[in-house]
């Protein structure tokens, strides 16, 4: 029997195989991220454009002009199991991010991307790890810092 949940959830956080894997189901999960990250950054543009203007950032000075965080994930950099969904939808947020650095760094804004890996206690991991995989030694050492990351250094990223 495959897997095909009745809804996506919290940004696409559920397995499926491709087998199994709806469109709709997909959609939502395009939906959720990639348009998402595309109306934050249409809505927020004008405000970015304005604090870029009225503060720009030379390199050597306090001012930030205007920045843009997308939240991507590192799934797509090598494809994973269950996760087309996902994969697709962060590579498609890669990508807005790259475009959006292209055409508005000229005007005084960055677009930068953080992909974290495993977080510990989020709802992500919850749901797609159990808890002897979560536990497992072996799987945090898989991650480049040996453990899994944190919210704080998400956080702090930003």
């Amino acid at each position: 029997m495959p897997l095909t949940p009745p809804s996506a959830g919290a940004a696409g956080n559920f397995l499926a195989p491709l087998t199994g894997l709806s469109a709709n189901a997909f959609k939502s999960v395009i939906d959720i991220d990639v348009l998402g990250s595309f109306n934050t950054l249409k809505s927020t543009m004008p405000y970015l454009l304005e604090s870029a203007s009225k503060h720009p950032n030379n390199g050597s000075n306090a001012s930030t002009g205007g920045r843009i965080i997308f939240v991507s994930a590192t799934l797509h950099y090598i494809g994973t199991p269950f996760q087309t969904h996902v994969v697709a939808a962060k590579a498609a947020v890669d990508a807005l991010a790259g475009n959006a650095a292209i055409e508005l760094g000229p005007r005084g804004i960055t677009s930068n991307v953080i992909a974290p890996g495993p977080i510990a206690g989020t709802e992500g991991m919850e749901r797609l790890s159990g808890e002897e995989a979560r536990k497992n030694p072996l799987v945090q050492k898989a991650v480049p810092v040996g453990r899994y990351g944190l919210v704080k250094e998400i956080a702090d990223a930003t």
